[in-house]
């Protein structure tokens, strides 16, 4: 009995002693991994394998300013805090962090990498600073409880896929200075419901909007030139698409439609009349 006592107190001295280094260590140095940029500032990275839930990034370690955030990943990480001094936040630096509830993006920061975010299922909400310029493929792919972005009119680079499987998305905003939605940016997006494409855009992806079941308007301004192939696939309760050009600028697009979105589908709503499919009215 005694020796079953022992036991359960040793047990519990390293329970009491994990959660006293979650509360802690959370701005340790040595939680990270420090690599000199060609510049001879900082990239920092988390050490793998690490059990903590809130990490406060710090904006210096020997003397040495940290001007980009690496991989952090853990499977327990809930929050982080990046100090001002971080100019990027590199490709995969949140990958499948998928208990990640709260980041803070300090107006430093001028790109979010490629699959930056990519996995962070629990992740509501995100506020992108308007010192962004560029937001990289599939940064917030699959981050599913996400359900409402504005994107500021600093970003005039969005790659491809970068919200897609976000399938709680139901509001978005887009920046009035990119000129292309990529393919696949908004795949699967299930319950995004509408749309307003900005004036500056000339061109939209493969599948951009592909999946977007629950979409019903989306509005295209006279400014575009090409939609690819199955851009509204399997949208299927879109019926109306709200051109705002004429009849004969919207004929004249570069349109490819397969056989999953057919364009004798659409009503086009064109400032001067409707064509329904590839018949004027």
């Amino acid at each position: 009995m005694k020796k079953i006592i022992f036991l359960l107190m040793i047990a519990l001295l390293f329970i009491v002693a994990g959660c006293d280094s979650k509360k802690t260590n959370e701005t340790d140095p040595s939680l990270f991994n420090y690599t000199t940029l060609k510049d001879g500032t900082l990239s920092i990275s988390i050490n793998k394998d690490l059990d903590i839930e809130r990490i406060i990034i710090p904006s210096s370690y020997d003397g040495k300013r940290i001007t980009r955030v690496g991989y952090m990943y853990s499977a327990t990480l809930k929050e982080v805090i990046i100090p001002n001094t971080v100019r990027e936040i590199d490709e995969i630096a949140f990958y499948g962090c998928f208990s990640l509830t709260h980041v803070e993006i300090p107006d430093s920061v001028v790109s979010i990498g490629n699959s930056a975010f990519y996995g962070c299922s629990s992740l509501a909400n995100i506020e992108i600073p308007d010192s962004v310029g560029s937001v990289g493929s599939y940064a917030f792919c699959g981050c599913s409880s996400l359900l409402s972005m504005i994107i500021p009119d600093s970003v005039i680079s969005i790659g491809e896929g970068a919200f897609s499987s976000c399938i709680s998305l139901q509001h978005i905003k887009l920046p009035s200075n990119i000129t292309n939605i990529g393919a696949r940016t908004f795949y699967f997006c299930e319950n995004l419901e509408k749309i307003t494409i900005p004036d500056s855009v000339t061109s939209i992806g493969a599948d951009a909007f592909a999946r977007c079941k629950s979409l019903t308007r989306i509005t295209i301004p006279q400014s575009i030139i090409k939609i690819n192939d199955s851009a509204f696939g399997d949208c299927y309760l879109l019926t109306d698409i709200n051109y705002l050009g004429t009849k004969e600028m919207w004929t004249s697009i570069d349109k490819e439609f397969n056989s999953n979105h057919l364009l004798d589908k659409f009503t086009i709503l064109c400032t001067d009349g409707v064509i329904i499919g590839n018949v004027d009215e």
